[in-house]
C-alpha cells in the first residue's frame, strides 16, 4: 500500500502485500490440536503424533507414561520425553519418535527430544499424555494437556480429570491391553485438519498388533493433507483518496477473506516508503480471520506542514 500525500490531498495506492501466518496464530495450543496416532510397546518403543494446526517454533511439548492423578502426577519414576523444533510445524506433519525406553536409542524424525528416565512403553495398563509442561508431582495449574493414547487407560491408574481432555474425542483409550497400533484410515481429502480428529479417535482405523508391536513399523511419516482451497485475502480496493484538514486523523483500509472456513491471521508492518515516521501511525498491526469477512487496517494521518508527495509502503 502506497500513501502518496500531495499538497493536502492524500491519494492511495494499494499494492503492499499481506503476510499470512498459521490457523492458530501463535497462541496457546489447545486439546487435540495434536493427536498420538501410533504406540508400539515391543522393542525399542515408538509413538508417533500428527499435527492438526500449525505448532509455533521452538514449542516444548512433554510426553509421559506416568500417571495423572487429577492435580499432578503421582509419581515421575517412568519416561518424560521433551520434543521440540526450531520452526513452525506445520498442520498435518507427523512426527515419529523412536525408541523412547531408553536415551541411547530415542530419535525423532522431525525436531529434536530429550529423556528424563526412561518411557519404556508397557503392552498392557498403559497410557500415555502429551503436554505442554513438563510433568510434575506438585499441583499444576496449567498443564497444557494436548492429546494421549492408551491400551488401557483404567487399568494404567491415571485419569483424565482436570487434563481438559475427553476419551474418544482428543483421548484415544483402545482399552485392549494390546502390543502395537498405527493409524492407517485416511490423511487426504478432508475440508480441514481438524476433521481428521473424529478419525484418528476411531479405533477402527488402526492396525492393531495383540502380541508383537514391532508389526507397525516402520511408523509412516506422511503428512495429513486437506482439500479446503489456500485463503483469498487482499485490499478491497486499488485506490480511494483523502484530504488532510489540517488537523491528526485516521484512515482506514478494508482487508477481505474470502474462500476460506478456518482461522488466518494477517500480519500488517510498514516495509518501505519515503513518509517519515512521525508523518504516520499503524494503529493496526495484525487482523485475525475466523472466517470469511473484512476489517479495518486503521492508520493515522498526523499533521504536519509539508507538501512533499510521500509514501508508506505496508
Amino acid at each position: 500500500m502506497k500513501m502518496n500525500m500531495i499538497s493536502k490531498k492524500l491519494a492511495w495506492l494499494l499494492c503492499g502485500a499481506l503476510l499470512l501466518s498459521g490457523m492458530t496464530g501463535w497462541g496457546q495450543l489447545n486439546p487435540g490440536d495434536i493427536a498420538l496416532i501410533a504406540y508400539n510397546g515391543d522393542g525399542d518403543d515408538d509413538i508417533a503424533f500428527v499435527a492438526l494446526v500449525d505448532i509455533p517454533a521452538s514449542t516444548s511439548i512433554w510426553f509421559t507414561d506416568n500417571e495423572w492423578t487429577g492435580t499432578d502426577f503421582n509419581d515421575l519414576n517412568e519416561g518424560r520425553i521433551e520434543w521440540t523444533y526450531g520452526s513452525v510445524l506445520s498442520a498435518g506433519s507427523v512426527v515419529v519418535i523412536n525408541g523412547t525406553s531408553s536415551s541411547s536409542s530415542l530419535s525423532a524424525s522431525v525436531g529434536s527430544v530429550s529423556m528424563t528416565g526412561s518411557m519404556n512403553l508397557g503392552v498392557s495398563d498403559e497410557a500415555v499424555f502429551a503436554l505442554l509442561q513438563e510433568p510434575s508431582t506438585s499441583t499444576m495449574s496449567t498443564p497444557g494437556f494436548l492429546g494421549g493414547i492408551a491400551n488401557d487407560l483404567s487399568g494404567s491408574g491415571a485419569t483424565l480429570t482436570g487434563t481438559g481432555l475427553t476419551l474418544g474425542t482428543n483421548y484415544l483409550d483402545f482399552n485392549d491391553d494390546n502390543d502395537g497400533y498405527v493409524y492407517n484410515g485416511s490423511r487426504s481429502g478432508e475440508a480441514s485438519f481438524a476433521d481428521y480428529l473424529p478419525l484418528i479417535m476411531n479405533t477402527a482405523n488402526y492396525q492393531i498388533e495383540s502380541s508383537d508391536g514391532t508389526q507397525i513399523l516402520p511408523i509412516s511419516s506422511a503428512a495429513f493433507t486437506t482439500s479446503s482451497p489456500a485463503p483469498t485475502v487482499g485490499w478491497d480496493a486499488a485506490s480511494s483518496s483523502e484530504t488532510e484538514a489540517d488537523v491528526d486523523f485516521d484512515v482506514d483500509i478494508p482487508v477481505t477473506m474470502s474462500n476460506y472456513s478456518q482461522q488466518v491471521i494477517v500480519d500488517i508492518a510498514v516495509t518501505g516508503g519515503s513518509a517519515e515516521p512521525s508523518d504516520y501511525t499503524l494503529n493496526t498491526s495484525q487482523l485475525t480471520f475466523n472466517g470469511n469477512g473484512t476489517q479495518n487496517v486503521n492508520i493515522g494521518i498526523n499533521d504536519d506542514a509539508d507538501a512533499d508527495d510521500e509514501t508508506i509502503e505496508l
